[in-house]
């Protein structure tokens, strides 16, 4: 019964969409929540999904990042991006628990292990 019941659970999960990797390829950061477009790593179109980012903080990734997209209820079309990370633009911090916020042009506030602050910009 226990096996059954195991089979049933993996037939159903096995339709629904899991979380996916995927490349930023544009968007509208205009509106209230941005819209991003990206492909899949397998090449799927994404469009018009949504950037959810903490409250307080907000930024517009450049094209080309890595995204992590979630389709909520396991459906593409309700799929949220929850993590975006572009190597090339991204600040190393020196020591676990430093923190830093940066752009892509290389302007830099970095709260670093020894309680200073390092501002770096044009």
């Amino acid at each position: 019964m226990i096996d059954l019941i195991r089979r049933e659970i993996h037939r159903g999960l096995a339709g629904l969409r899991q979380g996916l990797r995927a490349v930023l390829r544009g968007g509208v950061t205009s509106t209230r929540v941005q819209r991003l477009n990206a492909e899949g790593l397998a090449g799927e179109q994404l469009q018009d999904v949504e950037l959810l980012q903490h409250f307080g903080f907000t930024s517009a990734p450049p094209d080309g990042a890595q995204l992590i997209v979630i389709p909520l209820g396991g459906r593409t079309s309700a799929a949220v991006v929850v993590a975006s990370e572009h190597g090339n633009y991204r600040f190393m911090v020196g020591a676990q628990g430093e923190a830093a916020l940066y752009n892509q042009w290389g302007d830099v506030i970095h709260l670093k292990q020894d309680r200073s602050i390092k501002v770096q910009a044009q």
